[in-house]
């Protein structure tokens, strides 16, 4: 959504008539920053009121599937989960959520997003359950305000015409982006698999996806 309202305040710019004397890509950016930069403080907003205690917005999720006959749910899922937490194995999760949150339980955070995981068991014909599983990542405030306003910064620079150091630091943010990215997703899948792990222990098949 930024990039895009980006590219509509850059093309709104430069359907602006300018005097000739003027430097028009400097004047051209930084109108095309002024007309940006308040969406970029409300979605900066936005997001920041989505952090560790508001879990509406997820960036990562992955979700599977069990299947099991003999009448076996989530509940039991829930209470293995928080058994190998009391005998101190390597389970990922620190402590569960309370009645009003839309998940069942805080996982342990990866260096750069909260985890959490949220289950549901459909009851189908007799003692058959299909459980499922979702494991989501949610960005940390802090992470997240540091990406914003590095890009904000990096528009800054753009529209100062500091063009070597908008490029090296453009480069370096994707860098960063895709280096979150790269750990949050292998962070989630590691949690994910010990969750598997624990639902084949009581007894839960996984169904392919």
């Amino acid at each position: 959504m930024l990039l895009m309202s980006w590219g509509t305040a850059l093309h709104a710019a430069w359907k602006v008539s300018l005097p000739p004397e003027t430097n028009a890509w400097r004047e051209r950016l930084t109108l095309a920053w002024l007309h940006w930069s308040p969406g970029l403080a409300r979605q900066l907003v936005r997001w920041l009121n989505a952090g560790p205690f508001q879990w509406h917005r997820s960036l990562w999720e992955i979700r599977s599937a069990f299947w099991n006959e003999e009448g076996i749910g989530r509940e039991i899922v829930l209470a293995k989960v928080r058994e190998k937490l009391a005998e101190g194995q390597p389970m990922p999760a620190r402590n569960r959520s309370n009645q009003w949150a839309p998940f069942d339980v805080i996982l342990s955070p990866t260096f750069f997003a909260h985890v959490t995981l949220t289950t549901v068991t459909e009851n189908h014909d007799g003692a058959e359950r299909l459980t499922r599983l979702s494991v989501k990542a949610f960005l940390k405030r802090h992470v997240l305000a540091l990406l914003v306003l590095s890009a904000a910064w990096l528009a800054g620079q753009l529209v100062a015409a500091h063009w070597w150091i908008a490029g090296l630091g453009t480069a370096g943010w994707i860098i960063l982006l895709l280096g979150i990215h790269w750990h949050t997703k292998r962070q989630l899948s590691r949690r994910n698999a010990i969750l598997g792990s624990v639902a084949a222990d009581v007894g839960l098949k996984r169904m392919d996806s």
